[in-house]
């Protein structure tokens, strides 16, 4: 990632060996927390049923407020 953001040509960088495969690993990763994230998120949906009502975002900002109750 160093060297990607040091080179300003994209067609250097696109050269790099392995860099495919590592954007194929992030991609993979990427998808793993995101379906661990909507998994926690429909637990709490299914605990409180209004938060059915909000958006992905919404609640998760309303989850991290949880210390605050006048923030939530």
């Amino acid at each position: 990632m160093e060297n990607i953001i040091t080179t300003k040509k994209i067609l250097i960088v696109t050269k790099n060996k392995g860099l495919v495969e590592m954007l194929i690993e992030c991609v993979k990763n990427l998808d793993v927390v995101q379906k661990g994230l909507n998994a926690y998120l429909e637990g709490k949906r299914a605990s409180f049923p209004r938060f059915y009502f909000l958006s992905n975002d919404e609640l998760l900002e309303i989850l991290s407020e949880t210390k605050d109750p006048e923030k939530v």
